[in-house]
């Protein structure tokens, strides 16, 4: 099954974050996973940012918005000149040990994922442990958030498609800004209690919660993937070791 990501033919094309190749070019007849990637982000974060042309909505409209790739969203947020996740790793074999992206430390030999990778290359953790599946299908994912506004609350309902075959997720809320490479985080629920779900089989999840925020720009909503298939309640779990965010969503 095609996810728009680069095949092996002949080596694979280098993407930045406008979705040329380093000549400038699109691929011919395709789209690489950098413009897939590039085109949901622009258009996402464009309006959660204020970029756009068209008005932020009021915390008390409802609204359906998008899941994108956390790599790109974290890419555009920190003017990275390609998209690389912070929290999924590569065998880089003369890569050093050092400190990635949002302070996480990481053994020598492997680096931070770009979505410009070879799609069948392994996922690791910041220790280099596989995590079970490869680039193309981590990136691969999507979903969709349904936010009603409930009093100063806000009931939400996620829906995905393509996650981590009987992974074990939970939902966090952070501020889309600066703030949010500090750590500024907490449980979408309010609690750690019910923003956690089990992805089944073929992939697919969600869930519907309360949560206690008025939720409103520049909030975004974080899909938290525990490769150590266990819920952590207020936490995350160590990130880049046990958690990594595979997708958010910035809210209009």
């Amino acid at each position: 099954m095609s996810n728009g990501l680069p095949g092996r033919n002949g080596g694979r094309a280098k993407y930045r974050l406008d979705g040329t190749n380093r000549s400038g070019r699109v691929d011919g007849g395709t789209l690489g996973p950098i413009r897939v990637a590039w085109a949901a982000c622009s258009s996402v974060l464009a309006f959660a940012l204020g970029v756009g042309t068209a008005a932020a909505q009021s915390s008390d409209v409802p609204a359906t918005f998008a899941f994108v790739p956390y790599a790109a969203s974290f890419s555009l947020e920190t003017k990275q000149s390609d998209i690389v996740d912070p929290l999924v790793f590569v065998i880089s074999p003369h890569a050093p040990p050092g400190t990635g992206l949002l302070g996480i430390a990481h053994l020598p030999g492997i680096r931070n994922a770009r979505m410009a990778d070879d799609p069948m290359q392994p996922a690791l953790d910041a220790n280099g442990k596989p995590l079970g599946f490869d680039l193309q299908h981590w990136f691969a994912a999507t979903g969709i958030a349904e936010l009603v506004p409930d009093g100063g609350r806000a009931r939400i309902t996620t829906r995905f498609t393509n996650l981590v075959p009987n992974g074990r997720y939970s939902l966090f809320v952070t501020r889309n800004d600066a703030h949010a490479a500090a750590g500024i985080v907490a449980p979408l629920d309010g609690n750690g209690r019910a923003n956690s779900f089990a992805a089944g089989p073929d992939g697919t999840g969600g869930i519907t919660l309360i949560s206690p925020f008025a939720l409103a720009r520049p909030n975004a909503i974080l899909l938290v993937f525990h490769s150590d298939h266990v819920d952590h309640g207020v936490a995350r779990g160590e990130l880049g070791i046990y958690a990594h965010v595979q997708l958010a969503a910035p809210v209009p």
